[in-house]
């Protein structure tokens, strides 16, 4: 994925590009990524505008953040390999 932000209208306003490079057209995995990119794009309008992420977007982090409590601590973040 590739962000692109473009200054407009003397810095006023800016225009915002989500791209993803190398997609299957028609599979699932690109309707996925399509759904994602709405998300995202939605999400960063919404923090830009009033400072924090829409209101369903903060449920789903609270959501994963409760279901986390429950994984094996192997499969945290903090104890993935970072090359």
């Amino acid at each position: 994925m590739t962000y692109d932000l473009k200054p407009l209208s003397g810095g006023a306003a800016t225009e915002f590009t989500l791209t993803v490079d190398d997609l299957p057209v028609g599979t699932k995995t690109a309707k996925q990524m399509e759904m994602g990119g709405k998300v995202i794009t939605k999400t960063l309008k919404a923090v830009i505008e009033t400072g924090r992420p829409t209101l369903d977007v903060r449920l789903f982090y609270a959501v994963f953040g409760v279901l986390a409590i429950l994984l094996p601590a192997k499969c945290r973040s903090e104890n993935w390999p970072v090359n």
